[in-house]
């Protein structure tokens, strides 16, 4: 053992009696020779000593000043539990040894003169002891390594069938974690098939062993894999089984492999005969092979067209037959190299099929031939067309959108001018009648650009408080008349129910787009139930749907009675362009339309829906305190209320501008005006004078409006801000990091209008938008 040992042997003395401590180091070196041994006469230096590091040995008297020997031992072990300790002592007694063996002492000698001789020999057989003990360990800690690290699961299990150990390969192939979630279930829960449990417990009863026995296991996620079993039953002294050990290895791949192999033919004629495209073997100027999507796309039976009469290039269009006999025609030279092209296929009904073909040069039953690949583009092709068409109407949309945002302009002014002269005339004014169709000309063409800016898709959402209950009375004749006799239409609103924030046409978009969705879902009749109410989300709710927040909100629920959505789409349905009508009756808008509108408004949608059992969407819209607004009235300006603040109007648009100035004017205002953003700073600057509301336009030279509000909030944070606006992407502009946004006028306006408009603004009744 000593030649094993390369370093000195360390060991820690702790005994107050020196003469002792004098004999045991003579008697130490005497017997093994070159050592270290650290002598300390008290407890009082233990900690120190047990700080420098380890000891192969510790021997201790049991009185050792006025600490007890046990208490040495009690710290040995605590810091260094493999370390062995040795009580050498003529002060002990038969218990005191029993409590120290307790302990984890490794020997108890007396200390008598006769004895300390014996001391060498009991030092010999503790380290012994500990040298093997430690070779045991490090033998069992390779074994636990291998056990851990061996790639094939090993487990063992009680004799009744739960698991008591798995090494981590086993806890990968059931995707478990830790051992704790493992220990303790059966084994025969993760068996895929009861016959196989059933086939296992049979071999064991009768062989005590299984070897190679193939079965599927499901793992913790529900999937499955195929593994190779191996187990034993070990046996007591008794001869009763105590536990079982086993082994699995995972031979899902092999398994995979083989089916493969088994079933590569079916897999080809499967791939060939479901392929989505179309596939033939042409040779020696015929068609040989045919794959049923050809048979579907031309309306020929396999026999026809591998007739040896069949004439190929009858299926073909008369002006690409050329490309084809020409391609032919070099495969018979033998330059033929394969490529991709395309032409016009005729159906036997005489009906054109647009295919591009993937050709490549094979050998078919030991002879040169062509393997064509032929994939349908014709519906392709259309929407490929109308893509090109909706390009070419997104610019129209855009080119509208400007005309109407320039002439909205000129409608300010027409029926500005127009509406005010109207209140100058008396009754019987004989050219009355001829301002009063200019105005409603006016009126007529502030539709149209209404129209237009819808259809650009620049139709601003105007904000106002109302009620849904409203809303929803209003649609009810225009949702009888869509739905159609053959569908119920229930109709549930709440008494007093609360006031929401919207664009009360597009609140009526949403409902009449899932209207049309629930009507078209019940093609053979049903029941369509709309109802309103108040509601309260909590935060529970809000934290289990991410994106909604607490609060009070108003409920607005459409259910159908018809055919529902399938699960795997429901998360789709709001996508745009997602549809699942057939081609031509839907553009996939109409649900992503509402979802946005909802989502502007500041609520939500939900979606829950069974096949067969109908569909139900929930729209939640914040509730608002504010009052119910109360549409302008339609007199002239002596109705309108009158001010004397000071108003800055920036407008570029001079005959625009004019109009303002004179209706704000004729209202009791002072005005000032600017044609820049510019101009406008510099007066806003000027402290010899006031402004109380700048009304500005949003697209000007120079500086925009969006920075003309940066700049407001800097030198003038209490002057107001109204601004007058043609296009919808220009009208929430928000200043202040984007924590405020500013009302607007829509042009073109009337001079009632803007006057109600300034005086709502500067009263402060127009909150943030």
């Amino acid at each position: 053992m000593e030649g094993e040992t390369e370093k000195p042997l360390r060991i820690l003395l702790v005994d107050d009696n020196p003469d002792d401590r004098r004999l045991i180091v003579r008697e130490l070196h005497k017997d093994f020779g070159d050592i270290d041994i650290r002598q300390i006469p008290g407890v009082e230096q233990l900690d120190r000593a047990l700080q420098e590091g380890q000891f192969d040995l510790v021997i201790t008297d049991y009185r050792v000043g006025w600490i007890d020997g046990l208490e040495v031992l009690y710290q040995v072990k605590l810091r260094y539990p493999n370390c062995p300790v040795i009580m050498f002592t003529g002060t002990g007694s038969e218990e005191v040894a029993v409590e120290a063996m307790k302990m984890g002492l490794d020997d108890y000698v007396i200390k008598t003169p006769a004895h300390f001789a014996r001391l060498s020999a009991a030092v010999k057989s503790v380290l012994e002891k500990a040298h093997q003990r430690q070779k045991l360990e490090e033998a069992e800690a390779r074994y636990q390594k291998l056990f851990e690290e061996i790639p094939i699961g090993l487990f063992r299990i009680s004799a009744d069938g739960k698991i008591l150990e798995a090494n981590a390969t086993f806890l990968q192939l059931f995707g478990y974690q830790t051992k704790e979630e493992l220990v303790g279930k059966r084994i025969t829960e993760f068996y895929k098939n009861p016959a196989d449990r059933k086939k296992l417990l049979k071999k064991l009863e009768k062989d005590g062993m299984v070897r190679d026995f193939e079965v599927e296991f499901i793992r913790k996620d529900g999937t499955s894999f195929w593994a190779e079993l191996n187990v034993s039953a070990i046996r007591d002294e008794s001869g009763e089984i105590a536990f079982h050990e086993g082994s699995i290895d995972d031979i899902t791949p092999r398994k995979v492999a083989l089916k493969a192999l088994q079933e590569s033919e079916e897999k080809f004629r499967t791939l060939v005969n479901f392929s989505s495209d179309g596939i033939y073997v042409a040779q020696d100027g015929k068609i040989v092979f045919t794959n049923p999507r050809i048979h579907e796309w031309l309306g020929y039976t396999a026999e026809e067209i591998t007739s040896p009469d069949f004439d190929i290039l009858s299926i073909i269009e008369e002006k690409d037959r050329p490309v084809l006999e020409e391609r032919w025609e070099a495969f018979q030279r033998g330059d033929y190299e394969p490529r991709q092209f395309s032409f016009t296929a005729l159906t036997r009904e005489g009906k054109k099929v647009d295919v591009e073909v993937f050709e490549a040069r094979i050998t078919w039953e030991g002879r040169p031939a062509i393997l064509g690949t032929l994939r349908n583009v014709t519906e392709r092709n259309r929407l490929e067309a109308q893509l090109r068409q909706a390009v070419k109407m997104e610019a129209i949309g855009r080119l509208s959108g400007g005309i109407a945002h320039d002439f909205n302009n000129l409608l300010t002014i027409i029926n500005g001018y127009s509406e005010m002269l109207l209140n100058t005339l008396s009754p019987e004014d004989p050219i009355r009648n001829d301002v009063l169709e200019i105005h409603k000309a006016g009126v007529r063409a502030a539709e149209l650009t209404r129209q237009l800016l819808a259809f650009s898709r620049r139709h601003p959402m105007e904000f106002r408080v109302m009620n849904l209950n409203d809303v929803v009375r209003g649609l009810e004749k225009m949702l009888r008349r869509v739905i159609g006799e053959h569908i119920q239409l229930h109709i549930q609103t709440q008494k007093d129910l609360w006031n929401i924030k919207a664009d009360p046409g597009q609140m009526e978009q949403v409902i009449m787009n899932i209207v049309v969705n629930a009507r078209d879902a019940m093609p053979d009749g049903g029941t369509l139930t709309i109802r309103t109410e108040n509601a309260i989300l909590d935060a529970e709710y809000a934290r289990s749907h991410p994106g909604v927040e607490a609060g009070e909100y108003v409920l607005l629920t459409i259910a159908d009675t018809g055919i529902g959505i399938a699960p795997d789409i429901q998360d789709k349905i709001f996508e745009p362009f997602f549809t699942t009508k057939q081609i031509g009756e839907g553009t996939g808008l109409g649900l992503s339309t509402a979802y946005g509108i909802v989502r502007q408004t500041g609520g939500h949608i939900r979606v829950y829906s069974e096949p067969e059992k109908g569909s139900t969407f929930l729209i939640y819209l914040p509730r608002t305190k504010e009052e119910l607004e109360h549409p302008i009235p339609k007199e002239g300006l002596e109705h309108v209320p009158r001010g004397n603040e000071t108003v800055l109007v920036v407008e570029d648009e001079d005959i625009v501008l004019r109009l303002v100035v004179k209706v704000l004017t004729r209202l009791g205002y002072r005005v000032l005006t600017a044609r820049t953003g510019r101009q406008a700073v510099e007066l806003l600057k000027d402290e010899s004078r006031k402004i109380d509301l700048v009304l500005s336009d949003v697209v000007m030279p120079e500086m925009s409006g969006s920075r003309l509000v940066e700049e407001v909030e800097k030198c003038c944070p209490d002057t107001r801000i109204l601004f007058m606006s043609g296009y919808s992407h220009e009208i929430i502009l928000r200043g202040s990091g984007g924590k405020r946004s500013y009302p607007y006028i829509q042009k073109p306006f009337t001079p009632v209008a803007l006057g109600f408009k300034v005086r709502e603004v500067l009263d402060g009744r127009h909150g943030p938008a």
